[in-house]
């Protein structure tokens, strides 16, 4: 039926600008519309195409990262990878030092993938997985669910479908960069490289799937915009990864921006904890402000803010 269907299906897909307004101002509870979130998302993938130049040039006496094609050798690298990674959570406080959550991070491992089998993703982690894994702070979370859940019994389960798309995503990516300049990538400065890569590729998919959304790119458009604007080469707009992530957002309005719309939200949240806490200088009250994030819940970064007692977007004016 929809293969004889389809040619009959020439609609526009995208719900339009007015109503994407009004669902990230009604649904979402994120405070871009469609407009805003354009802007920030094309002053992200510019900010991630210069930060992987300036990295590139401190860099340049390093040999290049290369992906390691033993599958012997590969897991031996992972699996030291993620120790470290886990051990580097605990130590700096951003994580609980719990045996529940090294667990659930453990379980997220990917392994090895064959070279001709690899998409944008996997093409990151046969190089190094760190910046994937900083992603998968959403498996803490969810351990947290099960081990410490919150007492308000609207908040003590996981959410029922993805509503809270940029709390939980913009999370994530901040994450990745929150511990990248945090100093995970001491003894390893080129994965730093990998870290701007990805989020030029979240910024380039986020706007093509704005401008979907808005009618003016085809899903086969969109899928060109977001692989030519990745560096590197390392997606491929007619992987099944970029159509189905161009569908998904398509399906889920703001779904696509939410990595990035939900980490400008996220510093939000650092920014104003940072400026309540008054920190004496030297020492950081990210740790403390963490827990908080986990302890409020999975809601949208509004209501996160409310529940620590900060303003709803920044610092106090």
């Amino acid at each position: 039926w929809v293969r004889q269907s389809a040619g009959t299906k020439t609609g526009p897909s995208g719900v339009g600008i007015d109503n994407y307004n009004w669902y990230m101002k009604n649904v979402q509870l994120v405070p871009y519309d469609w407009a805003g979130q354009e802007a920030l998302l094309r002053r992200e993938l510019e900010r991630a195409y210069s930060g992987l130049e300036e990295e590139e040039l401190r860099n340049r006496a390093l040999p290049p990262l290369v992906a390691i094609d033993d599958p012997v050798r590969y897991q031996a690298y992972d699996d030291a990878e993620m120790e470290k990674y886990i051990a580097f959570l605990t130590a700096t406080g951003l994580i609980p030092d719990r045996n529940d959550d090294r667990a659930a991070l453990r379980a997220q491992k990917i392994g090895y993938v064959p070279s001709g089998a690899r998409v944008f993703f996997t093409n990151i982690t046969a190089l190094n997985p760190l910046p994937l894994y900083s992603h998968d702070i959403h498996w803490v979370e969810l351990a947290k669910i099960r081990y410490a859940p919150n007492p308000d019994p609207v908040r003590a389960g996981a959410p029922l479908f993805n509503i809270y798309a940029a709390r939980s995503e913009g999370l994530a990516t901040g994450f990745e960069e929150l511990v990248m300049r945090a100093g995970l990538y001491e003894a390893e400065p080129r994965g730093r490289e990998l870290v701007w890569i990805m989020l030029a590729n979240r910024a380039a998919r986020g706007l093509a799937s704005l401008y979907v959304q808005a009618n003016r790119m085809t899903l086969d458009e969109a899928g060109f915009y977001h692989a030519s604007h990745t560096p590197r080469g390392y997606s491929d707009a007619r992987s099944p990864l970029v159509g189905g992530e161009q569908l998904l957002y398509l399906r889920q309005p703001g779904s696509g921006t939410s990595y990035v719309t939900g980490k400008a939200l996220f510093d939000a949240v650092i920014a104003s904890a940072a400026q309540a806490h008054g920190t004496v200088a030297w020492r950081s009250s990210l740790p403390a402000t963490m827990n908080a994030i986990y302890n409020a819940g999975i809601l949208p970064w509004p209501l996160v803010a409310e529940v620590m007692g900060l303003p709803p977007k920044g610092v106090a004016p």
